[in-house]
């Protein structure tokens, strides 16, 4: 069942849900505080991708869990994500960086050039990665690995599917980037955690008797232009690289992947498609209608399946109106997408408030804000949300 509720007239809406996954919305409290900025200005760029980062958990902190399941004490709550490495253009691993002044002048800017792993030393090669990881002009880090992760970290039990879900990120001006995550788990074997053999482990040890360990990650693109559906079948094609590569291949096909797809232009306004190929995918990249157009990469079809004509009315009324509105569904790219249709249908209007599609349980205080906003979160924070909104 769908359920809407208008905590400001007392009205409560049911509908029958006419797909798989629930969606729920709410209105809140009206406010009158707005977020400064336009969502376009300062868009220097017209590459496809911003950056690509892989999201997970420090080696330290993996090599800290296993020693706890050895230990037969094994806890992930105060697990927390992180940015593990960054890959923008000009795609030049810290090495290289360090070394400018020997740089010979043939090589190109956009050439792949990172350090190699030995054996074994994958994971220490990445704390020395996040000494040098460096944020593109423009681009807001804060809450990212918590937003890739928006259930929390945990540690899968048995091999789960890949799935996909998508954000929207605002920074303190109103810019707005979107981002699409791929959600991956790889098996690690122990004995690649460390460099030496840890301690209370034989050294002569076979490496088929260590430990593994499936460790999820998240693989998260970056654009300034919402194409959703476009950048969630380039990571399709990915995933593809990733099930067949080894551990030591893992962020190299990663970063591979981020300098093929920033040299890939978005289209200029007008009637005219940009097509790539990219694995065994021909891509369209559609442009907007004009230079005052939005990019619009999803079927604004789908409020209408989630909910009846007259209650899509209704929340554009709310919307227009500026009313507080939360919506909750059990399905994570599903919330981004509904609300996404919901700001089109506003054009030429635009919505000049805090939007948060997605909120991981960390955030959800947020919810409490004095202002206007449109958020979105899981199904099981409904009642969560409802208690304290209900007695104020």
């Amino acid at each position: 069942m769908f359920t809407g509720v208008d905590f400001g007239h007392g009205m409560k809406l049911c509908h029958e849900l006419k797909q798989a996954a629930g969606l729920t919305f709410r209105t809140m409290n009206k406010g009158s505080e707005s977020v400064a900025g336009d969502a376009e200005v300062g868009l220097q760029s017209h590459r496809l991708l911003e950056m690509c980062l892989i999201i997970g958990i420090p080696p330290k902190i993996l090599r800290r869990v296993i020693q706890d399941m050895h230990n037969n004490f094994f806890d992930t709550t105060d697990v927390i994500p992180e940015v593990l490495s960054i890959h923008a253009p000009p795609f030049t691993g810290p090495q290289t960086n360090a070394h400018t002044h020997l740089q010979s002048p043939l090589q190109k800017p956009e050439e792949i050039t990172v350090p190699t792993f030995s054996s074994g030393q994958l994971f220490g090669n990445v704390e020395h990665f996040k000494e040098h990881l460096s944020v593109p002009r423009g681009i807001e880090l804060c809450g990212l690995p918590e937003l890739c992760f928006p259930d929390g970290f945990k540690l899968p039990v048995e091999e789960q599917e890949e799935s996909f879900h998508f954000l929207v990120l605002t920074d303190i001006l109103g810019n707005r980037q979107q981002g699409v995550v791929l959600h991956i788990n790889r098996e690690i074997k122990e004995s690649d955690l460390y460099q030496s053999p840890p301690e209370g482990i034989d050294p002569t040890m076979d490496c088929t008797e260590s430990f593994n360990i499936l460790v999820p990650f998240g693989i998260c693109v970056i654009t300034k232009f919402p194409y959703y559906t476009v950048l969630k079948d380039c990571l399709s094609c990915l995933l593809l690289d990733l099930k067949s590569c080894g551990e030591r291949e893992f962020e190299m096909k990663v970063k591979e992947f981020a300098a093929q797809l920033a040299l890939v232009p978005c289209p200029p306004p007008g009637s005219i498609q940009l097509c790539f190929e990219l694995g065994p995918l021909s891509i369209v990249l559609s442009p907007p209608e004009d230079i005052d157009s939005p990019v619009i990469d999803i079927g604004l079809h789908v409020p209408f399946l989630c909910f009846k004509p007259e209650t899509v009315l209704q929340i554009v009324t709310y919307i227009l109106t500026e009313r507080r509105l939360v919506f909750f569904s059990t399905n994570w790219p599903l919330l981004t997408l509904v609300t996404e249709c919901f700001i089109h249908y506003l054009y030429p209007l635009q919505w000049r408030h805090p939007y948060i599609p997605v909120l991981a349980n960390q955030m959800l205080d947020l919810v409490m804000a004095p202002t206007v906003f449109l958020m979105g979160c899981h199904s099981r924070h409904f009642d969560t949300i409802n208690e304290p909104v209900a007695r104020t």
